[in-house]
This record gives C-alpha cells, sequence and structure tokens, in this order.
C-alpha cells in the first residue's frame, strides 16, 4: 500500500532527524489532513515535510544511501529538478504520472518531498543578485502554476517572458553551475529573521512569518508521533489559501517492488520517450482548457438553458391553466390526435432544438405528453422494427438533452426558490425510464403482430 511506503519513509527521515537533532515539520497533505480531521487517503502520493535552510547538507548527507536503496535527488545533483527541494526517494519502488512533469526525476520512485525553510534576507548585493536568481528560475521552471489563471495580453507576455528566463538558464544551467546556486540559495542568511520564503513542491512561493516555526506540537499518523507546528490553522492556511478537496489522480501508476530502473529499460526498449508523452498532454489540456471545454459550457449551459428560457417562458405563458387542463384531459381521454394538435407548437419547437442536440421543458406534465405522443406518432408510422428503434432512440435523447434545471417550474428559473438538483436529477430519470418502458411495450407489441 503506498501510505504504508510513504510512512515507512517517513519515519525513516524521523529517526535521522531525532538523531542528529535536526528540527523538521510535517506539511502538505499530511499536516492539511491533521487540520482538518481527515484519515489519511490509503492511496496518498502527497507525503511532505520542511526542514530549515541551514540543515539541508547535513541531512542530504545522512539519508543519502545507495546500498540501501534510498537517494536524495535535487538540483544538486540533478540540473533538472523540478523545484528548489529535496526528494527523498526509495529507489526499489516505481512512482510515475504521465501528466505531471513533476513526476519526471531522474528515479522516479516513491518518495518524501523536503520543502526547504529559507531566510529573507535582502542585504548586500550578493543577496539581492541571488534572490532575483531564485525568483526567475523558480517561476522559468514552473510557469504552468505561475500563469495559468492569467488572461489576454497579461498571459501572454508572461509567456514570453518565461520562455526568455527558460533560454537563460538552459544556457547557464549545466550540472556544475545549478549545484553552485542550489548551496548558494542555502547559505543566505539565517533563523534571525522576521519572515521565510518557502518554494513548496506544487511551484508556488510563499511568505510565512518565522514565529510560526518557533513552537511545535506532535500529532499521531498511523501510531507514529510527528511534529507540526502548534499554530496549524495559519500554516495550513498560508499552504493552502482555497481550502482544497482531495482529488483523484488521473494517468498515475505505482509498484511498491520493482524499481524505475527496470520500467525504464523497458521503455526505452519500445522506443517509449515519456517526456513527449508529457508534452503532448500537456498541449491536449491546454487546448482543452482554453478551447473545448468553454465551448462546452456555452454550448450545455448558454444554449440549453438561458437561450431556451425565453421559449421556456413564452410557453409557459402560452399553456395557462386553461390550456394546460385541456391537454391534461384530452390525453387521458386518450384522444391523441387531438392532444397532437393541440400542442403542435411545442412538438415542433422541441423537434427544432433536438436536431441542436438542445431540449428545453417549460412543464414536465406536458413534455412527459409530448414524449408519448412522438412516440405513438411512430407506432402509427411504423414500417420496420429498426426505424421505430431508432425514432425511440430519439425520442429518449430528447430527454436526455434537457437541461435538468428545466426540470424546475418555470417560475423558479431566475428566483432563490429552486429545487434541489438532486430531486430534478430524479424526476428526469423517472421520466426516461417511463418513456424507455413504453417504446419496450410497443416494439414487444409490434413484433408479435
Amino acid at each position: 500500500m503506498m501510505k504504508n511506503r510513504l510512512l515507512s519513509l517517513l519515519n525513516e527521515i524521523k529517526e535521522v532527524c531525532n538523531e542528529s537533532n535536526i528540527p523538521f515539520f510535517l506539511s502538505g497533505e499530511l499536516a492539511l489532513c491533521k487540520y482538518m480531521n481527515y484519515p489519511v487517503r490509503d492511496n496518498i502520493n502527497d507525503a511532505t515535510i520542511m526542514v530549515f535552510a541551514d540543515d539541508v547538507k547535513k541531512l542530504i548527507t545522512l539519508l543519502h544511501n545507495e546500498e540501501k536503496n534510498r537517494i536524495v535527488e535535487s538540483l544538486a545533483n540533478n540540473k533538472k529538478f523540478p523545484g528548489f527541494y529535496l526528494r527523498y526517494m526509495d529507489t526499489n519502488t516505481t512512482l510515475c504520472n504521465c501528466e505531471d512533469p513533476s513526476y519526471n526525476y531522474e528515479t522516479n520512485s516513491i518518495g518524501v518531498d523536503i520543502e526547504i525553510i529559507c531566510s529573507r534576507n535582502t542585504k548586500g548585493l550578493r543577496n539581492k543578485v541571488l534572490n532575483v536568481t531564485r525568483k526567475k528560475w523558480h517561476t522559468g521552471h514552473r510557469a504552468l502554476y505561475i500563469t495559468k489563471s492569467l488572461k489576454g495580453k497579461r498571459f501572454l507576455v508572461s509567456q514570453i517572458y518565461d520562455k526568455i528566463n527558460k533560454l537563460f538558464f538552459k544556457i547557464i544551467g549545466n550540472k556544475n553551475n545549478m549545484k553552485k546556486l542550489f548551496y548558494a540559495w542555502l547559505s543566505q542568511g539565517d533563523r534571525n529573521t522576521s519572515y521565510y520564503l518557502i518554494a513548496l513542491n506544487n511551484g508556488r512561493l510563499v511568505t510565512m512569518n518565522s514565529k510560526c516555526f518557533d513552537s511545535v506540537r506532535y500529532v499521531d499518523i498511523e501510531g507514529v508521533n510527528f511534529p507540526v507546528v502548534s499554530d496549524l490553522h495559519a500554516f495550513t492556511n498560508v499552504i493552502y489559501p482555497n481550502k482544497p478537496k482531495y482529488k483523484p489522480t488521473r494517468n498515475e501508476f505505482y509498484e511498491l517492488d520493482i524499481p524505475w530502473s527496470k520500467y525504464e529499460k523497458v521503455l526505452k526498449a519500445k522506443k517509449f520517450n515519456l517526456k513527449k508523452l508529457q508534452r503532448k498532454q500537456k498541449k491536449y489540456d491546454i487546448w482543452k482548457r482554453r478551447k473545448y471545454t468553454p465551448f462546452v459550457k456555452k454550448r450545455n449551459h448558454y444554449y440549453g438553458f438561458l437561450f431556451c428560457s425565453g421559449d421556456r417562458v413564452k410557453f409557459y405563458k402560452d399553456y395557462d391553466g386553461e390550456k394546460r387542463n385541456r391537454v391534461r384531459e384530452l390525453y387521458d381521454a386518450e384522444r391523441y390526435h387531438e392532444v397532437a394538435e393541440e400542442i403542435e407548437d411545442y412538438l415542433e419547437a422541441i423537434q427544432y432544438y433536438a436536431s441542436r442536440n438542445i431540449g428545453f421543458c417549460f412543464d414536465q406534465l406536458i413534455l412527459e405528453i409530448a414524449m408519448n405522443i412522438l412516440v405513438l406518432q411512430a407506432v402509427e408510422n411504423y414500417i420496420d422494427n429498426d426505424i421505430f428503434k431508432r425514432q425511440c432512440g430519439k425520442v429518449l435523447n430528447i430527454i436526455k438533452n434537457v437541461p435538468v434545471e428545466h426540470f424546475d417550474p418555470s417560475p423558479n428559473v431566475f428566483a432563490e426558490n429552486r429545487r434541489d438538483k438532486s430531486v430534478l436529477e430524479k424526476e428526469k430519470e423517472r421520466l426516461y425510464e417511463s418513456v424507455l418502458e413504453l417504446c419496450n411495450a410497443y416494439e414487444s407489441k409490434l413484433c408479435e403482430e
């Protein structure tokens, strides 16, 4: 189980830190779980801690042990490492995501991310240059996170700016230079500061009051005590300002007993390039977010709801209480041809919109009667079973394409007293099942004849 392996790695870090008097604090999802009293997920893939910058060199030396299949990866040994943090990994395992480039480490294994608590020292030319360099590197490498909320000209300017940053670091960013920069960033300042600047593993740069780390308490995770900051409220509000909900990770695979090196050999043998796949996936996600999703929302919401609302109101007014009652009486008396004549305008309207994959309903009873009339017309015009099935399918599609909001009475369209969506969905489902049952009954009858 992923959770057990991560907690085992976390416990290894705890033992090393306790023996060497290195303070650390739970961060990420584990801290959020303790703050919100959530259970730790079995498939959790985010175990994160924080340590002070001046302890990082010592911690890397203590944790890195290739004989025990434990490595620490960072900018110190991987110039393409995706963030200003460390990752402590079990090389006997595999963890890879085909969508997220941040999983594209040199060794894609299950591991714990170690975020670095840095002082925000701005004294002296050297520190100012290092601060600017770190910010430029960080925004250039995490551009997807930094610019995804920007739009218009500002977005385009940011994209150009990010490309210039990336080009600059591509020129100077050889292994030796990135190692020097990494340790230069670590050496900035000390703990005698009012605020810390922390680069999170999700790509955000956050500023946190140093007092937050002055006091520590311990929380129980699966029977083991781990340290967290005492004021978890202030801590988690900085790290998770939008109070996120857990989201399932897509296209992720992991193996507890197969090392990444074996997977890598198979991929190379099949000429499978993970980076190319991730680039294609990124382009697809951008296209889907910018082009496809807005189009679908526009069609389904605007045309399917607002555009049809005009007709909803019009039909609601035309089918006043008297006409509605007359339609119901004719239908109960099985005078179906007269019903069809009475609701001819509505039958034409719903079939017109159906050709555009749009449906609307201004009154649930009238819609149900209209659907039954269309089925009866298909029975009257019966030629063969296949044609009848297609006609019934079109009727059922009309119901499918009716926005669930339309099952709320028309006077509620722009009012606040709307009915609960789950109730409306059940009513739509009931109507669909009722018409489907009617279609099946007539189909059986026609086949017998």
